[in-house]
């Protein structure tokens, strides 16, 4: 894992637990598994040129495994500063996290 940017560090420090980062595809990410067979990836924040922005939110179905089978399910993409993430964060969560229809 490469040294943890500004950036990263900030959108940590906003987000709180329990985003930590992950390596994922050659590129350090901020990472929340939700226990319950999905995945949370914000991908782009550790770059220094972007500020606060990420390029994109990713959920993904892991159920089936997190390596090549895993499957995206959603993206949200531009996402340009820390309360826009947060909020992006939270509502994908809520979804993903309780909303029985996702796991059948």
């Amino acid at each position: 894992m490469m040294e943890i940017t500004e950036n990263m560090k900030m959108a940590l420090d906003y987000l709180g637990e329990p985003y930590e980062v992950q390596t994922i595809d050659f590129e350090d990410c901020l990472y929340r598994n939700l226990n319950n067979g999905f995945d949370v990836e914000v991908s782009g924040i550790s770059d220094p040129r972007k500020a606060n922005a990420c390029n994109y939110v990713q959920v993904w179905d892991i159920r089936d495994g997190a390596n090549y089978t895993a499957k995206t399910v959603e993206i949200v993409r531009d996402v340009r500063t820390l309360p826009e993430l947060k909020a992006v964060l939270d509502q994908l969560c809520e979804k993903y996290g309780n909303d029985q229809e996702y796991m059948n």
